[in-house]
């Protein structure tokens, strides 16, 4: 999709109405189709319009006496319907611009019983309702667009059409995640998963850190919780094996893997010195690659709030007892055929 929205509306409306509302939108980032933004001089103004309804992921309707009247809007109209019958997913976003249910009504029975805005109401509520369809659950997808054209990027049009099968499993934009656990969204999101190959050149250390710090508020909340919920039970987080340089003088590396290992094999997990030195170095380490804006002290604080370290034995615990049932059951299984 090239376009958010396509904007469908008479000719007479545009200086009230259309135009101050186009332009809102434009403030907000979003891409649209609205003749005098997108037709250029010389242009086919109907093949651009047709472009623009076919490359539109919907359609504001701006219903009026005017468009009543007028034999192009209502063409437009007919084009953003037959989209929406062919499809699954709404396209026609209507408005009633200084109408009555029932001049709505005689023009088109299925365009009134449709939950509609009035222009009356304003355009901040205007603009606010129209995001909330266009931008569905503050999407991390949408927020870095916008990021990015703050800093003069312009990305493509973030869509919500039908994607293949693989994708719609990790979509991270479904409210429940697809219902799968934590851990594999968090895979997902970190490592790309099963379906693609390695997104982030960190440590999965370095995520953690980044989750528990200020530098991932801009992530929605219930997509924040999620993640920090995942990277709890995800196995792929504790650091071992670590590069580090000579002068960091990291003499406890490794301390928090071993106690981690230790209280899966029965002992008991304590909160040593070495184990917060441990922690200690990790984060600072985090901070410097990442750049991180918070201090080693906040970030252990947060670490231990959330509980990471009996989060994990808990789940590798779990992970032992499950990999040890299966295997009694497979030795029962061959010695009765």
């Amino acid at each position: 999709m090239l376009y958010d929205l396509f904007i469908c509306h008479a000719w007479e409306d545009k200086d009230s109405f259309v135009r101050p509302l186009a332009e809102a939108l434009r403030t907000e980032n979003v891409e649209l189709w609205y003749d005098e933004f997108s037709l250029k001089l010389g242009d086919s103004i109907r093949r651009s319009i047709d472009k623009g309804l076919r490359q539109s992921r919907f359609g504001i309707v701006v219903l009026s006496k005017a468009f009543f009247e007028k034999e192009w809007p209502q063409y437009e109209l007919d084009g953003l319907a037959d989209r929406e019958m062919r499809g699954k997913d709404k396209v026609i976003l209507p408005i009633w611009h200084n109408d009555t249910h029932d001049e709505v009504m005689t023009f088109s029975p299925s365009l009134a019983c449709r939950k509609a805005v009035l222009s009356a109401r304003g355009l901040d509520k205007i603009v606010s309702e129209i995001l909330a369809v266009v931008r569905p659950q503050g999407s991390p997808l949408i927020i870095a667009r916008d990021t990015l054209l703050k800093w003069g990027i312009t990305p493509p049009v973030i869509t919500d059409e039908k994607s293949p099968l693989c994708d719609e499993l990790w979509v991270l934009r479904h409210p429940a995640f697809g219902n799968y656990e934590p851990a594999y969204v968090a895979n997902a999101y970190f490592a790309g998963g099963i379906f693609g190959p390695d997104v982030s050149p960190y440590e999965h250390a370095d995520h953690l850190f980044w989750l528990l710090s200020s530098a991932s508020s801009w992530l929605p909340p219930h997509i924040h919780h999620v993640l920090v919920e995942g990277m709890k039970t995800w196995t792929a987080w504790p650091w071992y094996n670590l590069k580090i340089d000579a002068d960091k003088n990291w003499a406890t590396h490794e301390a928090l893997w071993e106690g981690i290992l230790d209280a899966v094999h029965g002992g008991e997990f304590r909160w040593t010195d070495a184990i917060q030195d441990d922690i200690l170095h990790r984060i600072e380490y985090s901070i410097e690659v990442l750049d991180l804006p918070d201090s080693e002290d906040l970030l252990l604080r947060h670490f231990r709030e959330h509980r990471f370290c009996e989060r994990l034995i808990e789940e590798m615990k779990d992970r032992q007892q499950r990999q040890a049932k299966n295997q009694g059951k497979n030795s029962i299984d061959v010695q009765n055929p």
